[in-house]
């Protein structure tokens, strides 16, 4: 058999075993999914290659506004990202359902967000539900304003049902048994009268298979997805929550990180933000953090996306509110449940803060990382505004278990002012550690 024929066989079970993951690994950011009157935006972010040949942001069908509704001018970045804009004047076009599309060839990726605002009469609980097909799953709206009216219940802009105004209770709840793929789709709540700016969103997602298998016949085991992660219904692949990734999200980036590849967040601060993928993964807030506005920390003994996974560490492990348990030497494991040498989470540790320095002057400095398994040479990088990652000159090992990387930057400009960011990345997950260069 010639080469494109094995070729073309290993594809075909690659394929077939759910291996090939999506063409393209987008994400769409929605910071502070709950508008005010500030500025708001949404940010569609590919990671990786390949580079889709086209992503835009659009505004899908909106039955409560009887006008056209044009969405804002979109920017497009050297990172080749779409970005949305609207200033604290716009919320009444700011509020509604939005879809990236990223174009990659002949395959279309889409997500799906949600903004609402503050002054809905009602909150979801959450802005996105991934169920498995047979499953029982209630949709709760809180209450907000307290006025005597009747609730509304719509799903994709069409009336489903009401609630008689005697009968509002401070949650209004939309139970199913056993849904479907028909159940799926964008369900509101409003008291009568309202409009847009009152409504609350919230989007059910439905596999079309039960819990824990795949394919069209439903008939392939699912991976056995960790820490949050989704397996998706028709590849078999898992959808990692952002702070995770891996073949079954077993790596834990840590905090400030999103994408199959860990990307780090803008600023290395995650919070304020929901991070959006493909279905039917939905949205969720960055490990380590809670609430519509992902602004919450978990409480003690939880981690993870939207805090929903609970630690039960064993052995001594502690539990890490954006990884999971810590394991002591000798211990490892999701729960530190197994024998073995442990794993201590990475950290950088300089440099300082701010660092001040005269134009055309070359600098140099270094990243410091400690974990184990230790980093080596290449893990630990410097990334800098408008030049990106910076080459580094040599890299030692202290005897204290820490690894340091030298890094010389060239003829400083006023051009690199800014929020430079030491960056480390093993097979234990991912650190951040950001500070502000001033070139005077």
């Amino acid at each position: 058999m010639d080469l494109l024929g094995i070729l073309i066989i290993h594809l075909y079970c690659l394929s077939n075993s759910g291996l090939i993951e999506a063409l393209l690994d987008l994400t769409l950011i929605n910071p502070s999914p709950l508008i005010s009157t500030s500025e708001t935006s949404l940010v569609c972010v590919p990671n990786g290659k390949p580079v889709p040949d086209q992503i835009s942001i659009t505004r899908a069908v909106d039955a409560f506004v009887d006008r056209p509704r044009i969405l804002a001018e979109q920017s497009r970045t050297k990172n080749y990202s779409s970005k949305v804009v609207w200033k604290n004047n716009e919320q009444n076009d700011s509020v509604g359902i939005f879809i990236c599309e990223g174009k990659f060839n002949d395959e279309v990726t889409t997500i799906t967000t949600v903004k609402m605002s503050q002054q809905a009469h009602f909150f979801p609980e959450v802005f996105s539900i991934t169920a498995n097909k047979g499953e029982n799953v209630t949709i709760q709206f809180k209450r907000q304003l307290q006025t005597d009216a009747d609730v509304m219940i719509y799903k994709n802009g069409g009336f489903i049902s009401s609630v008689p105004r005697d009968d509002v209770a401070h949650m209004v709840e939309y139970p199913f048994k056993s849904v479907t793929v028909d159940d799926a789709g964008v369900y509101s709540a409003f008291l009568i009268g309202g409009n847009v700016l009152t409504a609350a969103f919230t989007r059910l997602i439905v596999r079309k298979c039960e819990a824990n298998v795949w394919g069209p016949e439903c008939s392939k085991l699912c991976p056995g997805c960790l820490n949050g992660g989704v397996c998706h219904d028709q590849t078999g692949n898992c959808i990692c929550p952002p702070g995770f990734m891996g073949q079954r999200c077993e790596t834990a980036c840590g905090q400030s990180t999103y994408g199959r590849s860990c990307r780090i967040c803008k600023g290395g601060n995650c919070r304020f933000s929901m991070f959006c993928l493909p279905d039917p993964y939905g949205c969720s807030c960055a490990t380590g953090w809670r609430g519509l506005q992902c602004d919450k920390a978990c409480d003690p003994g939880f981690y993870g996306p939207d805090c929903r996974l609970k630690c039960e560490c064993i052995n001594g492990g502690k539990c890490d509110r954006f990884r999971g348990c810590l394991c002591p030497q000798q211990w490892q494991g999701q729960h530190c449940e197994k024998e073995g040498l442990g794993e201590l989470p990475l950290q950088l540790v300089n440099p300082s803060d701010n660092i001040e320095v005269n134009t055309g002057m070359n600098l140099r400095l270094n990243c410091t990382a400690t974990g184990q398994p230790m980093p080596v040479h290449g893990d630990i990088q410097l990334l800098i505004p408008h030049r990106g990652e910076v080459n580094p000159e040599r890299t030692i090992t202290h005897p204290v278990n820490q690894t340091i990387t030298f890094f010389k930057v060239l003829k400083m400009s006023p051009s690199d002012s800014g929020e430079w960011i030491c960056h480390v990345k093993t097979a234990v997950g991912v650190a951040v550690r950001p500070f502000n260069v001033s070139v005077k």
